[in-house]
């Protein structure tokens, strides 16, 4: 049985993605991956971080989709307050609002 997953390094990044992407590479829980690249960081006295600089290097990365912080922000402080709406457009609505002129 042969299948053709590629290790890439992951979209789910804290630093590079390669712990991530080997995570994925392995369906494996990518916090679990974390952990056992910093216990080896320890165990082998920093060593393993000119490791992790290579796979940096070498591995390769998936296309990202590109949203500011702002937009990922945004979109994300919506759904939780629930006080807007999106319609058809992908625009918010916002409900409830009063305006009020000074004089």
């Amino acid at each position: 049985m042969k299948t053709n997953k590629k290790f890439t390094k992951s979209n789910n990044r804290i630093i590079s993605g390669v712990a991530a992407g080997l995570a994925e590479y392995l369906n494996w829980n990518p916090t679990l991956v974390r952990f056992l690249f910093l216990m080896l960081i320890f165990a082998t006295k920093g060593a393993f971080i000119l490791v992790y600089i290579l796979l940096a290097i070498s591995i390769p990365g998936k296309k990202r989709s590109f949203t500011s912080s702002f937009e990922q922000f945004t979109s994300s402080a919506g759904q939780r307050t629930g006080s807007t709406t999106k319609n058809k457009s992908d625009r918010k609505i916002i409900k409830d609002v009063e305006v009020t002129d000074k004089k």
